[in-house]
């Protein structure tokens, strides 16, 4: 990588600025390509487009970070806060994000709802500030300028398309960067018979200062969730508790994919007659699809009976709509869920779901969080439920919220919380069956998913797990059932706690471990004299100790450790259970603290 000079003209970017607009303003300054300025920063290696990376103003590697915050004469902190990654962990999840794979870019944008291609739009900002787009205009939850008290825009009306949209074939990478840039101008290719194509193509050049907007002023609720979502996303989730930001707007994005799926203009309390506009053009193709869904049964074939709606709307007067009805169901201040509204969202989907048979696979499609999963399961009629006829009673207040997953959930469920909560609720089975079984039943509350899909994601034995976890539920007496399915969903909302500081990732745990098939010789060595006990014999002892450590970094059951995945594993759990009889006293001291050693979170 090259060691580019400092620019002798420095550009200040402006506060909430994104890093293409500091880019394209910085070209255009200095009057040279947007590759030229990529090239001279370090953001690339040369100045052809083929080495712009994937998902641009997305996310810069630490060295090019570095580069460009040397040359542009910015501290590595503000380069950041203008990368859309800034919002990583507020408002969405960039966790599973691979930048060298144009795919990932789509799924994840689809999935967390945020435009890393494409932009919204104030034109009367642009005109003040000469060019200066902010970075929270590529995130849906922005569909109002509150100084000038109108609608942000969409989509260019000289080409008809979508509004700072880069190239799909190269990874979100800019069009036409190798000319000059300019901020108050559209850099996409002309509309379709406008201009010539490919290589030939030529840029729409439609000044944006002079596009028309739509006035909300007559729409003050739209103005007041904007400056609630704008409070929102300026919070730093290391100052709140943990993970609220991105809590609340993953609630909000799953209760707008339900009004997408479910909604009719009914449903919503105050309306633009711009929404109304776009929500009839939801409705029709809602019964496109509606009406191919029923062809296909009535052809006996098998199809999908539900349309979902992951894709991230792009109609800024569309998602203020339909961010102020989910608000109106769910605030974002911990007040409780406004079941009577849900309610008929709920009866909604179980028609277009063709009954409550599939009605509830939506949670899980919509990622509902646990309080909007009781919620939608107390508004569902009890044969519909997951747990076949019994629906937990609902919450009478809404506990803090904690966003427990199904990978904060280990495969024998917490020991504490077992022998206080459910060990007098499941006196038939054998404790660590019991553990077993209360995981499962957990990973089923969070997930909504079957006996088999809840033991998979534990990574134990599904045929098996599913067998014992479906015979232990049926043993359990009806007035057990409502204490044991209240219990879990207290668990599920953060009522009750099981965590002492932190979440532990188990499943990550796992797979971090999953090679612990013994302890190095001169480690086992040391152990043994820090407890004061003989080695044992090569292979006995300590490899029954590391079988041990697996089960207490994992929080994992014993029989699956690798350390026993030996033949016959009747004999292994045998001599397993001898040596936690005989030799682990001693040796929990030192074993403790070489786990400490081995993730120090511990």
């Amino acid at each position: 990588m090259k060691n580019p000079n400092r620019l002798s003209i420095c550009l200040s970017p402006a506060p909430g600025e994104s890093f293409t607009s500091y880019v394209t303003r910085l070209a255009a300054d200095l009057h040279v390509s947007t590759l030229t300025i990529l090239d001279r920063t370090g953001a690339i290696d040369a100045e052809e487009a083929r080495f712009l990376s994937s998902g641009y103003g997305i996310v810069l590697h630490p060295q090019r970070l570095s580069s460009f915050a040397r040359v542009t004469g910015l501290s590595s902190t503000r380069v950041e806060m203008m990368l859309l990654s800034h919002y990583d962990g507020r408002c969405f999840d960039l966790g599973n994000l691979d930048l060298f794979s144009t795919p990932s870019l789509h799924r994840v944008a689809a999935r967390q709802w945020a435009y890393f291609s494409g932009s919204h739009v104030c034109p009367h900002c642009l005109t003040e500030t000469g060019g200066v787009w902010n970075l929270s205009w590529k995130l849906p939850w922005s569909f109002v300028c509150p100084k000038h008290e109108c609608l942000l825009v969409a989509f260019c009306p000289g080409c008809r398309r979508r509004i700072g949209v880069n190239r799909q074939d190269r990874g979100s990478r800019p069009k036409f960067a190798d000319l000059i840039p300019d901020p108050l101008c559209c850099m996409n290719a002309c509309a379709s018979g406008e201009a010539q194509v490919g290589r030939a193509a030529a840029p729409c050049l439609t000044r944006y200062d002079t596009v028309p907007t739509l006035s909300v002023a007559a729409w003050p609720e739209a103005i007041r969730v904007q400056h609630q979502l704008n409070l929102l996303m300026s919070m730093n989730p290391s100052n709140s508790e943990k993970g609220a930001p991105l809590y609340e707007f993953n609630e909000l994005r799953s209760l707008c994919a339900l009004l997408l799926y479910a909604a009719v203009l009914e449903d919503f309390e105050s309306l633009h007659f711009g929404f109304c506009d776009a929500f009839q053009k939801v409705l029709t193709e809602r019964e496109i699809c509606l009406a191919a869904a029923d062809q296909w049964v009535n052809l006996r074939r098998r199809g999908a009976h539900t349309h979902v709606y992951t894709g991230v709307p792009t109609s800024p007067v569309l998602m203020a709509g339909l961010t102020c009805a989910a608000i109106s169901i769910c605030p974002p201040d911990g007040a409780s869920v406004e079941i009577e509204r849900l309610h008929t969202l709920v009866e909604r989907s179980v028609e277009r779901c063709h009954g409550s048979k599939y009605v509830r696979r939506l949670p899980r499609l919509f990622s509902f969080s646990p309080r909007l999963q009781t919620a939608f399961d107390t508004c569902l009629p009890q044969q519909s439920s997951v747990w076949g006829g019994w629906t937990p009673p609902p919450q009478k207040s809404q506990p803090r919220m904690i966003p427990l997953e199904a990978r904060h959930v280990p495969q024998l469920f917490w020991k504490d919380t077992f022998d206080t909560t459910f060990v007098q609720l499941l006196p038939f089975m054998k404790k660590d069956y019991a553990q077993r079984f209360c995981s499962m039943a957990l990973i089923k509350t969070l997930e909504q998913c079957s006996w088999a899909e809840a033991a998979r994601f534990l990574e134990l034995p599904a045929k098996a797990g599913a067998a014992m976890a479906s015979r232990a539920f049926r043993f359990l007496q009806p007035e057990v059932k409502a204490v044991f399915l209240y219990k879990l969903q207290e668990i599920a909302i953060g009522a009750m706690c099981p965590f002492s500081v932190t979440m532990i990732d188990y499943q990550q745990r796992r797979h971090d471990f999953s090679q612990l098939s013994a302890i190095n010789p001169d480690t086992w060595k040391r152990l043994c004299r820090e407890a004061d006990c003989s080695p044992g014999k090569r292979d006995g002892k300590a490899r029954f100790a590391a079988a041990w450590l697996w089960s207490f970094l994992t929080g994992g059951d014993y029989r699956l450790a690798p350390a026993l995945n030996r033949e016959p594993q009747s004999q292994q759990w045998e001599q397993y259970q001898r040596f936690r009889t005989t030799s682990l006293n001693e040796l929990v001291g030192p074993l403790e603290r070489y786990a400490q050693s081995l993730v120090p979170t511990l």
